[in-house]
């Protein structure tokens, strides 16, 4: 699919949504099955968080402010800024406590995390996942936060929202464009039957590497992320069918490679039934005789029998993917779809 095509979607909503822009129809002859989470209303309450790095004092007023514009109250947590150690809003035991204190919020319908960078690993084992199962919400987070998309999925069996950069970015870009995240769209919608809708690709472009069809849950993330929860209670799951999404953000090839080896050999893609592979971006410092790794990604992947699908970029900056994990979902990638069942 060429820059700025239409990808039209001919069933449910499709996961592959630009955070910016997009146009919805409606076609009240169809329904989508809705997700576990109900949808958020005006006046719900967003609690806003950092489980590992901090932001700056001066982007809370404009993610306030863009919050308030569309209808909720904001909360913040008492972790904010980057005073600590490595950058990192607080110790672990207080990044901990503001997470739990939002989970055992029950009016605090969605968690929104701003952090960048590591940070959220030492938060799983302290978690209160019966208090987000008494208490169920949504929670939206990037980067290093896909360990805590697992862990919510695997231990409180809730779906979450990953996006694929940063939520001050995203949310200062639909300021600046006057766009709206898709992710909040998602919330919005998540229990109503409107589909279909279509999404304006931006930035990328979305390749068949492997022709088939697969159903399966809806799991991912951060290769290396992955990696390191590798024989963990939090690890990807083998009991049940999946649809892998990875991606990876300034890592060198052969640290790609490396995490890649450590997930096949624990087991990790036993149950995988497609792949989903969203924006690999190698560091700016990667010597140019490396070997490249959308090669190291074709060597692993063209080789399996699945059906695989790629999202690449055709520029440095693309816009902002939001992947509804933990959700059932049928990857098509000759049709070049994939839709919640």
């Amino acid at each position: 699919m060429k820059r700025r095509d239409f990808l039209t979607i001919p069933a449910a909503s499709c996961l592959f949504s630009a955070m910016n822009s997009c146009q919805t129809t409606m076609k009240p002859e169809q329904t989508v099955h809705s997700i576990s989470l109900p949808a958020i209303q005006n006046g719900d309450t967003i609690g806003c968080l950092c489980t590992a790095g901090g932001i700056e004092p001066a982007q809370q007023e404009p993610i306030e402010r863009f919050f308030q514009s569309q209808g909720y109250r904001v909360r913040w947590g008492a972790y904010l800024g980057g005073d600590f150690l490595y950058g990192l809003s607080g110790a672990t035991q207080e990044r901990l406590a503001d997470l739990n204190a939002f989970i055992r919020d029950e009016e605090i319908k969605v968690i929104v995390d701003l952090s960048d960078g590591y940070g959220a690993l030492p938060l799983l084992v302290g978690i209160d996942f019966d208090a987000l199962r008494t208490y169920p919400k949504w929670f939206i987070g990037y980067s290093d936060r896909t360990v805590l998309h697992l862990a919510i999925y695997k231990k409180a069996e809730l779906h979450s929202i990953m996006v694929t950069d940063s939520v001050p970015d995203c949310i200062n870009n639909s300021i600046n464009n006057e766009g709206f995240p898709a992710w909040l769209r998602f919330l919005r919608l998540s229990s109503m039957n409107e589909t279909p809708f279509f999404v304006r690709q931006h930035k990328f472009t979305i390749e068949t590497w492997v022709s088939g069809q697969a159903r399966g849950k809806l799991i991912g993330g951060r290769v290396s992320r992955l990696a390191g929860l590798a024989g963990t209670d939090f690890a990807v799951p083998t009991e049940e069918d999946v649809i892998l999404f990875l991606e990876e953000s300034d890592e060198y090839a052969y640290r790609v490679d490396r995490c890649l080896t450590q997930l096949f050999e624990s087991g990790a893609f036993s149950r995988v039934r497609g792949i989903v592979l969203g924006r690999f971006r190698s560091p700016e410092d990667e010597p140019d005789d490396q070997i490249d790794l959308i090669d190291v990604l074709r060597e692993r992947f063209l080789s399996l029998n699945l059906p695989v699908l790629s999202l690449q970029t055709t520029e440095k900056e693309n816009d902002t993917l939001s992947m509804v994990l933990g959700t059932m979902v049928e990857l098509n990638s000759d049709e070049k779809i994939l839709n919640y069942i």
